[in-house]
């Protein structure tokens, strides 16, 4: 793998008829925004051979959203329960099980584990934020709900875009 994109999930809603954050949906917002990134990242590229997903409803609706907004195949779409609520070691294990012939993978995970997991990526990849559609000014500050985070292996200068 060359490229990571780490994607926090799309803006999610706090319903009083679900109890269990597991299946907490998008909200109105959240549905309306993934159509958008998906654009944004088709247009800013790289396009991922695999998207990789928290099975929680948000992070599904999510990434159900992002395959049919950058016309990816079905089989693009990977969910691992290890993902839901994971801390960075697992999100590190699991990303690592994915085969090296991926080019490209996008990983879609929560809060606290995926900042946390950010931090503590390896000083040799460069990090940068690709894509934020949400609070652009606030992403020194933590990665605001549905940001992406690329990663590039062996890249020499840290750069950002915010759209």
């Amino acid at each position: 793998m060359k490229n990571l994109l780490i994607m926090r999930h799309a803006k999610s809603a706090y319903p009083a008829d679900v109890a269990d954050d597991f299946d907490r949906p998008l909200n109105k917002r959240g549905r309306k925004d993934v159509p958008h990134m998906a654009d944004l990242l088709r247009s800013f590229g790289p396009t991922p051979e695999c998207i990789l997903s928290s099975p929680a409803a948000r992070a599904r609706e999510t990434a159900e959203g992002m395959v049919s907004g950058l016309g990816a195949a079905a089989e693009t779409l990977l969910f691992d329960e290890r993902l839901y609520l994971a801390d960075p070691e697992t999100l590190t294990q699991v990303t690592g099980e994915l085969p090296d012939s991926y080019g490209t993978i996008l990983a879609i995970a929560h809060n606290p584990g995926l900042e946390q997991w950010v931090a503590r990526l390896p000083s040799r990849i460069s990090r940068y934020f690709l894509l934020s559609m949400l609070f652009p000014d606030k992403l020194n500050n933590g990665i605001p709900t549905f940001s992406v985070l690329r990663c590039v292996q062996g890249a020499q200068k840290t750069s950002s875009t915010h759209l």
